[in-house]
């Protein structure tokens, strides 16, 4: 326990040694800081509308109001937040498969993640996609422990969270369900409850829409990103987002897990097929992957 903190405090200090060590100007940092001061100062306006990411402009105006609703200080927020999101992300895989993993192989893992050059730079500035892939890496990573049914319930809504966090990560549903699957070895069970957060998400979405009628409707944002006719630059992305030697090594392991561990194998396959095909057609940053 000593040495997961004591990686988790290094790696947390790396984090916000990089944050102010990279400026505020991405063009989808800016605009989100605009929508969340505009919740901040109550200044109704259509900026924190887009569906997509709305529980991120609501996370991140929970934090500002917290510490004194000071709008100068969102930029930070969203950058801490990154930060400490990017420290969770490897750390849970520290936990991913306690039972069949063994921990030199996980620790590994946790280090692949730790140094992985898009999580780095994601850690950096304030983005949606890391809070959501850090609350999805902690449900996850709880779901694929055998837990009681009160745990398991928390991991889903956690999940729920991600998803209204940022919309793509709905993707990682499939690999919740086949790790429902797997500790309670029924199809039945597994289908009912991977069906209710999916049934809660639609609510809540309902729910929005009908109590704001000029939200953005979530199906033809996130549809937008296949509309624009481009050339995939998925390949370029991956080997920036993995780097060369990991993805090799990636590679070969899946094939040996054929022979070795061909469950595991299928729960990756779960757990990388959807957003690959994601990402390979919207021509964006594969965090996810």
């Amino acid at each position: 326990m000593w040495q997961v903190l004591g990686f988790a405090a290094i790696l947390l200090c790396l984090r916000l040694a990089g944050i102010y060590n990279f400026y505020f100007f991405e063009e989808d940092e800016v605009s989100l800081a605009a929508g969340i001061a505009a919740l901040v100062n109550n200044n109704i306006g259509d900026l924190y509308r887009y569906t997509p990411q709305l529980g991120y402009y609501r996370l991140m105006e929970f934090f500002t109001l917290a510490i004194g609703g000071n709008a100068s200080l969102i930029p930070s927020v969203m950058k801490v937040f990154s930060a400490l999101m990017g420290t969770v992300l490897p750390l849970s895989v520290l936990f991913f498969l306690r039972a069949e993993l063994p921990v030199r192989l996980r620790w590994l893992a946790a280090l692949v993640l730790a140094f992985n050059p898009i999580l780095w730079k994601s850690s950096q500035y304030g983005n949606s996609a890391m809070a959501a892939l850090g609350m999805a890496g902690i449900a996850i990573v709880l779901l694929s422990n055998r837990p009681r049914i009160l745990v398991e319930t928390a991991a889903l809504g956690i999940l729920v969270i991600a998803v209204l966090v940022r919309a793509d990560t709905v993707l990682l549903l499939p690999v919740a369900g086949l790790l429902l699957w797997n500790n309670h070895r029924s199809i039945s069970r597994a289908v009912v409850r991977i069906v209710l957060p999916g049934l809660c998400l639609v609510a809540i979405y309902g729910v929005l829409h009908f109590l704001d009628p000029r939200l953005d409707n979530a199906a033809s944002a996130v549809s937008s990103h296949f509309t624009v006719d481009r050339e995939t630059m998925f390949w370029e992305y991956m080997i920036w987002a993995i780097s060369p030697l990991p993805l090799m090594f990636a590679v070969l392991g899946l094939g040996c897990l054929l022979d070795s561990n061909p469950r595991l194998l299928l729960l990756l396959l779960v757990w990388l097929l959807p957003p690959m095909a994601l990402y390979f057609t919207a021509t964006t940053t594969p965090r996810s992957f």
